[in-house]
């Protein structure tokens, strides 16, 4: 949740005209000799004992009651990562920020598939744990998983995370039931002019971010550009033989962020962005039954977002928000089975059923065995999309600084979902 609510904090900013350039292939230390004399003159400063963050401001929370309040104030476990504190780290993945996070799982699997979770109960399904970007949901409308690797959200643009560490259904709805992560990222406003980082490293490691955008007194802007690219590791063992793995990726993602004034009360804002690419998938490690090629998965994938805030005064203000999210993934591979597979589909039997043999404890997938016929062939479509609609309204009253109150409603329909493979 963005802080929107304030006027005070959309002032128009200066522009700002900055480039980077950053080369992750070779690092270099320089060291500069001081003499004994200046190192004499310089006498360290210390302490009076206590921890200097003590001093600092508490930070203030906006996810866990919907509410800007202080950290201490929160009914909840709450941590926050500021933006420069990822960027300063050298963390290249979104998905490594939480390791930050206490009791936050991050792991791979199948073709090194980033997973996390908070205190997980499933290895690949994610579920259970609500994701956020600037207040639009961003997991995946059908089994409300996360796919981190194609989230069109920039590190160069995120103002901090939020992440509310246990059950908030009451606020978020049923997917919080583990934690809530709410992904805010930085106002156009402060991202003025242009910016543009390169960075390379091993194994085909490419990332290159640009963002454009302007200020002004009613309408600023931002437009910006990432492409991640990773040839993933070089080999893998299986059956005791070196095979080449297929697990990297190339994902490519424009995003367009915008606040129109309408005047001193009210302001629009609008978020768009479209992400494509491909997700590269290893035959060994993903895809049903007997892939005979890497079951390569193509991204196409568009979010839309507006929401209007109004300030009647400066202790009561509202937002009404819209947002339209599609994942269109396309995955499509040959694929060889045994005689006794296309017998079970002819008959409609699972395929992945098990049957259990006398003793009770050996079992065995018999359509996945053969009888000595030949060997069938044939290509999976397993193509998806769904689609996925949200509007929500809020309403905050402060009554005063140890009173205030917070009511809204929100609909969300995501049941749009086509695919031949699963749906026929």
């Amino acid at each position: 949740m963005p802080i929107t609510n304030y006027l005070a904090a959309n002032l128009p900013r200066k522009p700002a005209l900055s480039a980077r350039f950053t080369l992750g292939l070779l690092a270099v230390s320089i060291t500069a000799a001081v003499a004994p004399q200046a190192l004499a003159q310089s006498e360290p400063e210390f302490s009076n004992g206590f921890y200097a963050g003590f001093n600092e401001d508490i930070p203030e929370v906006l996810t866990t009651t919907r509410l800007r309040q202080p950290k201490t104030r929160v009914p909840g476990s709450t941590t926050v990562i500021d933006g420069d504190l990822i960027r300063n780290l050298g963390i290249v993945n979104l998905y490594e920020v939480f390791r930050l996070v206490p009791g936050m799982v991050v792991n791979f699997v199948g073709s090194h598939t980033p997973v996390t979770t908070y205190h997980g109960t499933v290895h690949y399904e994610q579920r259970r744990m609500q994701v956020l970007v600037d207040g639009r949901t961003a997991h995946r409308a059908t089994l409300s998983d996360m796919d981190w690797e194609t989230m069109p959200v920039p590190l160069e643009m995120i103002e901090r995370i939020e992440v509310a560490r246990g059950p908030n259904s009451a606020a978020y709805g049923i997917n919080a039931f583990l934690g809530t992560i709410n992904i805010i990222t930085r106002d156009p406003a402060d991202t003025g002019g242009a910016e543009f980082k390169v960075t390379r490293g091993s194994r085909g490691h490419l990332r290159t971010f640009g963002s454009v955008g302007n200020t002004g007194s009613d309408y600023d802007w931002r437009l910006t550009y990432e492409k991640r690219k990773f040839d993933g590791f070089d080999y893998q063992i299986e059956g005791g033989e070196k095979e080449p793995f297929d697990d990297g990726h190339d994902i490519n993602s424009f995003t367009y962020d915008s606040r129109l004034q309408l005047n001193s009360q009210a302001n629009l804002e609008l978020r768009g962005g479209v992400v494509d690419g491909t997700n590269y998938q290893d035959r060994f490690k993903s895809g049903d039954l007997e892939p005979l090629e890497n079951p390569d998965i193509e991204v196409r994938d568009f979010y839309l977002q507006t929401r209007l805030n109004y300030a009647t005064s400066d202790r009561h203000f509202f937002h009404i928000q819209a947002a339209v999210e599609n994942f269109d993934r396309r995955q499509a591979y040959a694929v060889s089975f045994p005689d006794n597979t296309a017998q079970c589909l002819r008959d409609g039997t699972p395929l992945y059923e098990y049957t259990y043999f006398d003793n009770g404890d050996d079992r065995e997938r018999l359509c996945f065995t053969s009888s000595g016929g030949e060997m069938a062939f044939a290509t999976v479509n397993a193509n998806s999309e769904d689609t996925r609609l949200e509007f929500e309204f809020q309403d905050t009253l402060l009554f005063s600084d140890n009173l205030k109150l917070v009511s809204g409603a929100g609909f969300r329909k995501t049941g749009l979902f086509r695919s031949r493979a699963y749906t026929g």
